[in-house]
């Protein structure tokens, strides 16, 4: 039988040289889309607020672990953006896997929640507890997105702790994925242009 491997083992040195795909950090990635989403509205600053002082009334007793990550940061945001309306589907602990059959290996793994349109990956997102950096998810989400089942379309990536957010693009039918320079709850400029980014990354269904 195969050895397994678990997707949140690999490095990003281990995609480079097994699927040979580059990760590289491109600002430009991230005011090109802030600039096609500009607006926030008075009532979403208000709920980006309530949002972080959820975050921090939560996090001075004890670091968040995944669960709550999701219930207290990302779901509101995903609302905010408009995930939640239309003929999007959520999808949860969505399986990935891939076989190396020079090495006798499956790699495996489960993705913290696909948004999806049919059978088009929109947006796959990686959550870990705030202990965590969500740098440390990279190669984990990498690997869920370059084995999209929607190569020829872009697709996109997020990874957070609740207080760290990293967006990713992996274009059609490329080796190489931007990502955005870490975004912070803390820093309300910052996690306005999250919301700004989620709602940009939900009209693209739109077009």
């Amino acid at each position: 039988m195969p050895s397994i491997t678990a997707a949140r083992d690999l490095s990003l040195y281990d995609l480079e040289t097994k699927f040979k795909v580059q990760l590289a950090i491109a600002p430009e990635m991230l005011e090109t889309w802030l600039q096609k989403e500009p607006v926030v509205e008075e009532a979403e600053i208000t709920a980006l607020r309530r949002i972080q002082q959820h975050y921090f009334n939560l996090d001075r007793r004890r670091p968040l672990l995944e669960d709550l990550v999701k219930m207290v940061v990302l779901s509101p945001l995903l609302d905010l953006a408009g995930f939640y309306d239309g003929d999007l589907e959520i999808r949860t602990e969505e399986k990935v896997e891939i076989s190396l059959n020079d090495e006798d290996r499956v790699i495996r793994g489960f993705i913290d929640i696909v948004i999806a349109q049919e059978q088009f990956w929109l947006l796959a997102i990686e959550t870990k507890r705030t202990q965590i950096s969500a740098k440390s998810a990279l190669p984990q989400i990498l690997f869920y997105l370059i084995n999209s089942p929607n190569r020829d379309r872009p697709t996109y990536g997020l990874v957070t702790n609740g207080l760290e957010f990293i967006f990713l693009q992996l274009p059609a039918n490329s080796s190489q994925c931007d990502r955005s320079y870490t975004l912070s709850l803390e820093k309300e400029e910052e996690i306005r242009q999250v919301l700004r980014v989620l709602k940009y990354l939900r009209s693209q269904l739109l077009n």
